[in-house]
């Protein structure tokens, strides 16, 4: 009998010793997952306001630049903004 009061009280001091290291784990990941997803939405606001700001200039220098032109700066900002958004979701994704 006495021997099991013992090993119950160790059994409770390793439970609980585990609850918090387990505690303190999935609050670091929390952490890291609620900061990649706000960085990956900053990011896609960042790219959304670029190619409307590039859409905006080129309509409005309609009469300036050539449609090639026009197409290239399009093209060239999508080309730059999207590779780092499906980055950051496969970053999210593979680190679960």
């Amino acid at each position: 009998m006495f021997h099991n009061e013992i090993s119950d009280y160790k059994l409770m001091y390793c439970y609980f010793r585990f609850c918090a290291k387990l505690n303190r784990t999935l609050a670091s990941d929390l952490i890291f997952r609620s900061s990649v997803r706000w960085f990956t939405f900053r990011m896609d606001m960042i790219a959304v306001v670029s190619v409307t700001l590039t859409g905006l200039v080129v309509v409005l220098l309609r009469d300036d630049v050539t449609a090639a032109q026009s197409g290239l700066a399009l093209s060239c900002i999508f080309a730059v903004s999207s590779p780092v958004l499906v980055e950051m979701l496969l970053v999210g994704e593979l680190l679960c």
